[in-house]
């Protein structure tokens, strides 16, 4: 690995071989945690950071949890309850196509057109910047046909 990272002498490839030959990496590694080595190979511990996010994520339900929960209040016919739940979902990831196709579906059964409409179009734009053109059109007729609902 060294000799493909090393191929040229180059600021990098020192560093590198300086880190492996003064024990540092060795020393990072046995380390438990979560840490940084900086620029001149210190072992920088940075558990105090890693704990708050630890600390954070067991207080804040999964996606993978709350997008079960939202599929099962689905299903109940909890629609708002299930919208609710896939609001918590985007908050958290933006960019999850699937949350915002099972919102619009609850949305459009409750009759709330404008909303569903909203997230419509943020599934045709989202899939489209995704080069992911098939979804995109299908949910393009979709919008169209809620528009035509509404109407």
């Amino acid at each position: 690995m060294l000799r493909f990272l090393c191929s040229a002498p180059n600021l990098f490839c020192i560093t590198l071989l300086y880190l492996f030959v003064s024990g540092e990496i060795a020393e990072a590694q046995e380390l438990p945690g979560c840490f940084q080595i900086n620029a001149s190979g210190q072992v920088i511990n940075l558990n105090v950071l890693c704990e708050a996010d630890e600390s954070l994520e067991a207080h804040t339900p999964s996606i993978r949890d709350l997008t079960q929960q939202g599929l099962s209040q689905l299903r109940e016919g909890s629609l708002e309850q299930a919208i609710d739940s896939f609001d918590q979902i985007i908050s958290a990831d933006p960019g999850l196509l699937e949350a915002y196709m099972v919102r619009a579906y609850a949305q459009s059964r409750i009759g709330d057109i404008q909303e569903a409409s909203k997230d419509y179009r943020r599934i045709v734009d989202i899939a489209r910047a995704r080069g992911e053109l098939d979804i995109a059109s299908r949910y393009l007729e979709r919008l169209q046909s809620l528009q035509v609902q509404g109407n």
